[in-house]
């Protein structure tokens, strides 16, 4: 799709599009932090592979998820704010309202 496609639409249908975007984006993001996190915490916590782990590897996992989660949310929550403020300074007001490509 191009833009002067997007210029057709109604407000309604654009905001639609942005919508849709926004969720795919987000479904990557949250994709790759599981896969991120899923192969970095493996090859630092599980020391010794068989068939089940030990209290001390799952006690690893977990503290070491918890820490790939905080330092996502320190970080979404930081480009969030930045996004929002470069948002406001292009005229666009909230992230609510959207763009118009109109």
């Amino acid at each position: 799709m191009d833009m002067n496609e997007l210029k057709k639409m109604s407000p309604e249908q654009q905001n639609k599009i942005l919508e849709d975007v926004r969720r795919e984006a987000n479904t990557q993001t949250v994709l790759s932090l599981v896969s991120a996190f899923s192969e970095k915490c493996t090859q630092r916590c599980i020391t010794s592979p068989g068939l089940s782990l030990s209290g001390s590897e799952k006690q690893c996992l977990q503290r070491c998820v918890d820490r790939w989660m905080d330092s996502f949310n320190i970080v979404a929550s930081t480009f969030a704010v930045k996004a929002q403020r470069e948002m406001s300074g292009l005229g666009f007001g909230s992230m609510n309202e959207g763009p118009s490509f109109s």
